[in-house]
């Protein structure tokens, strides 16, 4: 094929747009994420900075936990149904997200209010009530996402954080030019934007629900039979992101929690890329392996792999050239010490893209127990490294510890692909999941 036309081809593919727009909508995100952590260092100082940190790390941990139980299983089975079936499915899956985002709620009221009652969370009152109030909500938006992600309708996902974006944005700012920009105002305003834009796609999308209580039971058993192996996994080998913040204030103070929220949120520009076209990968991995085995799938895995390499490698560069000074310009002079810690998260980010890739293999094969054994090492890695040099080391340590436990998960979760892509089948990775299901 002449040069042109494997270029017009390349240019043309599908991949290629819906990765494209999976980038695009990360890049709202974490673009809204990132001048919302500004604006709130800038007028909230780096105190507030570190419990609004805190705070949406609890969003964080709810959202993810939903995304393991609800929406992933979502992602991989909804391929498997015929599209007259979808609107059953699709009503059990809502009944089971808004039965887990009530229960989010209630669990972070009791959570903060009796076993952190003396924390800044649950002394301020009114944060703690807005940010229960508003969970439900931001979850919500996200159930939404992530059902338009599993079908590959990006447009529709664009559409969702951009009005999120604009809520936010221009409330923040506005809050910012009268001079009360508070961290309960901050969460206020997600929630007003998330439910803003849960209306708007009812509106404009019109979803076919169907609600059959045998079929809701009977869904949330298949669900839970993958999703439980996703959400065990995600909570040992995931769960660095939202201990380290809180290992951090204990030993180091909210001071050193606010230079860790900084270098994070500066770091986190990299989920334009990594989360953004994981988004995609998952649901194309899915597709792939349902439509054409371990073959389909193997390709999908190894390009992948190779953008990531690239655009990830391309940050680590700039990170190395400029991270330190840009995080004091953008935060202010106080924030010294920030460019060793943000070379260490960044090649952490490097090899986290890796064990993306291979775990979005492995839960295309339905067979999400088989990363547990990676998480687990990542978590004894990284809490060991942690223990040995967070005291005197600090957030430097932090970094330190999550590039560890980053690099042994990723090597290990890709040994599991490869050996799993020459040994599993369709047939069989069906077979797991009903014996799983009857279990």
């Amino acid at each position: 094929m002449p040069v042109s036309d494997r270029l017009r081809s390349v240019l043309q593919s599908p991949n290629l747009r819906g990765g494209s727009l999976s980038v695009l909508d990360q890049g709202i995100v974490s673009a809204t994420n990132f001048l919302t952590t500004v604006m709130i260092g800038r007028w909230c100082g780096q105190d507030g900075l570190g419990i609004y940190f805190l705070a949406f790390n609890i969003v964080l941990l709810s959202r993810n936990i939903q995304y393991q139980l609800v929406a992933g299983p979502y992602t991989v089975f909804a391929h498997h149904r015929s599209p007259n079936q979808r609107a059953s499915y699709d009503g059990s899956t809502l009944v089971h997200q808004s039965l887990l985002a009530m229960f989010a709620a209630v669990m972070t009221w009791l959570s903060i209010r009796f076993l952190m009652p003396d924390s800044d969370l649950a002394s301020g009152g009114i944060l703690l009530v807005v940010l229960t109030l508003t969970l439900p909500f931001i979850l919500f938006r996200e159930f939404i996402r992530q059902v338009e992600l599993a079908h590959l309708n990006l447009i529709s996902v664009v559409s969702i954080d951009a009005v999120v974006a604009v809520v936010q944005l221009v409330g923040l700012v506005s809050l910012g030019w009268l001079g009360v920009v508070s961290v309960g105002r901050a969460f206020a305003l997600i929630g007003a934007g998330s439910l803003l834009a849960g209306m708007g796609w009812f509106v404009t999308r019109r979803p076919k629900f169907e609600f059959h209580v045998p079929e809701i039971l009977a869904d949330w058993r298949k669900n839970w039979s993958f999703g439980k192996w996703a959400l065990a996994s995600h909570l040992t080998g995931s769960s660095m992101p939202y201990l380290m913040p809180w290992i951090t204030v204990v030993v180091r103070g909210e001071e050193e929690t606010g230079l860790f929220a900084a270098c994070t949120t500066l770091i986190g520009l990299s989920n334009v890329v990594v989360l953004g076209i994981d988004s995609f990968l998952t649901a194309r991995c899915a597709a792939s392996f349902a439509s054409g085995g371990t073959q389909a799938l193997k390709g999908i895995l190894w390009r992948f792999m190779v953008i990531f390499l690239v655009l990830v490698g391309l940050f680590c560069l700039a990170v190395i050239a400029i991270g330190g000074p840009v995080v004091q310009w953008l935060y202010g002079a106080k924030y010294v010490g920030a460019g060793p810690i943000m070379v260490l998260l960044a090649f952490g980010v490097l090899a986290r893209s890796m064990g993306i890739v291979a775990g979005a293999g492995i839960w295309a094969m339905h067979l999400p127990k088989a990363n547990l054994i990676s998480d687990v090492l990542t978590l004894v890695v990284a809490m060991a490294v942690t223990y040995f040099v967070v005291e005197s080391h600090g957030v430097l340590g932090i970094a330190m510890a999550t590039l560890a436990g980053s690099l042994v998960g990723a090597i290990s979760r890709g040994t599991t692909v490869i050996y799993l892509l020459r040994r599993v089948t369709l047939a069989e990775s069906d077979d797991a999941i009903a014996l799983s299901v009857n279990q």
